[in-house]
């Protein structure tokens, strides 16, 4: 019983991915929404997206789903970088105070930010995927693109309807997990 029990108590690495009976495109897709390093960005830029003017937040749509491929494809020949979680909540982080304060985003910021959470997101997702890296990258490049299209269609509504403190009240949350997360790193 004490040999049973002490088997028991020691760790073991988690085995997260490909996830067994799922081929790695829909792996790839369940993936952003099971790693909290990933749905975050996703979030805080679709937030993001609706709050700016019109080409900023179609330059988000369409950056994030290209660099997501992009960091897919250069994530096998990458070392592991224990940073990344961490920068891809300062992401979060700083697109979440740019929401909570509505500061007016230029194009190159709102870029910068979605090609960086983009290749995190794809570098990270490919490194625990192994030899199906590109079409689990497809699979997390199309799930990002609807978790941004349909939140920021959601939150524009939300906006046309005179609510934009609850945008702003969003962006606060998601910046303070972002900052609390960093803190305790």
């Amino acid at each position: 019983m004490k040999r049973v029990a002490l088997l028991l108590a020691l760790p073991v690495a988690a085995q997260a991915h490909i996830m067994p009976g799922v081929g790695a495109f829909y792996s790839g897709m369940l993936h952003a929404f099971l790693s909290p390093e990933q749905i975050l960005p996703l979030l805080a830029l679709a937030l993001l997206a609706a709050q700016t003017k019109k080409p900023s937040g179609w330059l988000i749509l369409f950056i994030l789903p290209c660099a997501v491929l992009a960091g897919a494809l250069y994530a096998p020949w990458s070392l592991h970088l224990s940073w990344v979680a961490t920068l891809s909540l300062a992401v979060t982080a700083i697109t979440g105070l740019l929401i909570a304060f509505a500061i007016p985003v230029p194009a190159v910021l709102a870029c910068l930010l979605s090609a960086t959470a983009g290749l995190l997101a794809g570098w990270f997702n490919a490194l625990d995927a192994g030899d199906a890296s590109l079409l689990s990258g497809f699979g997390v490049a199309l799930s990002a693109l609807l978790v941004l299209a349909y939140i920021a269609a959601l939150t524009s509504r939300f906006l046309a309807s005179r609510l934009p403190i609850g945008i702003r009240i969003g962006g606060s949350w998601l910046a303070a997990i972002g900052i609390m997360t960093l803190a305790l790193q």
